[in-house]
């Protein structure tokens, strides 16, 4: 699944009341709508704006205030949604054979990890029956897996099983801007480049230097095997 092209964000129509699809990245920037995220845990639609919003920030950066006004307005016309994703196309791809989305291929093991471990604050075990069901979670869909992995990433410093907090010590805190809808929200949680550049001077976009660490690794170490999602 390639969350540039494939359908992935679960939304509701009619600002959330209307009825459930997957929307594709692309028609989120390039077509009206009244779409809201759709998912059962508020911390998974939270972390699916902020996954929105961190793409949309990396491939369509706004030149200035009046470029990011324009994008707030109007949906993006196809040309320019096609220019925005031509220098990472294989960024987003849960099942890359090499690189896939905020995965490591090739890693071992004495067990597997419990998948409920992707899900931050869901118990494993059983003992846990008087708030979960046992077993109740046995496999997870792509793209909650893809939106799981990055509020595991992002939201949840001490992953447990060996790996470090983050540099902060502790999980940050979020804040972002409402919009009438979606792809409005996202829009009004991105900087401009001169925004950027007033807190990181002199800095300009270069897709071969500031790829993703995940990408970075892979080209220095290609593992010949490897795991997918379930």
């Amino acid at each position: 699944m390639n969350l540039l092209e494939d359908a992935w964000i679960p939304v509701c129509f009619n600002g959330g009341a209307g009825p459930f699809r997957l929307l594709t990245y692309r028609e989120l920037l390039c077509e009206p709508g009244n779409w809201q995220v759709s998912l059962p845990r508020d911390d998974l639609e939270l972390a699916c704006i902020q996954l929105l919003v961190c793409m949309t920030q990396v491939m369509f950066l706004p030149e200035d205030n009046p470029a990011l006004r324009a994008r707030t307005a109007e949906p993006l016309s196809q040309r320019g949604f096609e220019t925005g994703i031509a220098s990472c196309p294989e960024w987003f791809d849960l099942d890359h054979p090499t690189q896939p989305f905020m995965q490591s291929r090739g890693v071992k093991a004495a067990e597997n990890t419990p998948i409920q471990k992707l899900l931050i604050g869901l118990p494993e075990g059983n003992n846990h029956a008087f708030f979960n069901e046992v077993g109740e979670v046995q496999n997870v869909s792509g793209p909650v897996a893809a939106i799981a992995l990055f509020n595991q990433a992002s939201n949840s410093p001490s992953f447990g099983g060996g790996f470090k907090g983050s540099l902060r010590g502790r999980a940050p805190i979020t804040t972002l801007v409402a919009g009438a809808d979606l792809r409005e929200t996202v829009w009004r949680n991105v900087l401009t480049l001169p925004c950027i550049r007033d807190r990181l001077p002199g800095w300009v976009l270069d897709f071969n230097r500031d790829e993703p660490t995940g990408l970075n690794q892979s080209a220095r170490k290609r593992p010949s095997n490897g795991t997918k999602l379930a």
